[in-house]
């Protein structure tokens, strides 16, 4: 996560930032006044988000700072950091509890980071039946959408 967040330039984080907020300015603020300083915006915010957002810099304590690294990193999604078991039991948690019927893997760094899933995470999922071992032969498009969708040239 530290690898990834060392890579955020400030004003391009504050620029991400700024649609949770409704559109303010942030390049006026420190980074480092706490992220409840942070006026928002009537307007055009993402306002479920920003409330979602405030809420636990609020109980974290988190600066903007931390909010703007936070949110650059992950585009405000949801974003898990850690071994690959408990990145697994995260996973298997969400799924049991109905919360997910799937996931979007959307590693920050590519190739590295999905390289790790791939060869640490998958196979924790495999051993424990939640995800597939094997693959059936042939085109996505047709396991999806069975019959020919595609015209004849």
């Amino acid at each position: 996560m530290k690898e990834l967040q060392d890579l955020i330039l400030p004003e391009e984080g504050l620029k991400l930032l700024s649609p949770y907020v409704g559109d303010v300015d942030l390049s006026k603020y420190d980074l480092k006044i706490p992220f409840e300083q942070v006026e928002s915006s009537d307007g055009n915010g993402i306002k479920s988000r920003y409330e979602l957002i405030k809420k636990e810099a609020m109980e974290q304590n988190l600066t903007l700072e931390d909010v703007m690294k936070k949110i650059a990193g992950a585009r405000g999604h949801f974003m898990v950091v850690g071994t690959p078991e408990q990145i697994a039991d995260t996973m298997q948690y969400w799924y049991e509890q109905g919360a997910a019927d799937g996931f979007n893997i959307m590693p920050p760094l590519l190739p590295t980071q999905l390289e790790l899933f791939v060869d640490k995470v998958v196979p924790i999922l495999q051993q424990r039946g939640l995800a597939q071992t094997e693959y059936a032969a042939g085109y996505f498009e047709r396991k999806v959408w069975p019959g020919k969708r595609l015209a004849t040239r």
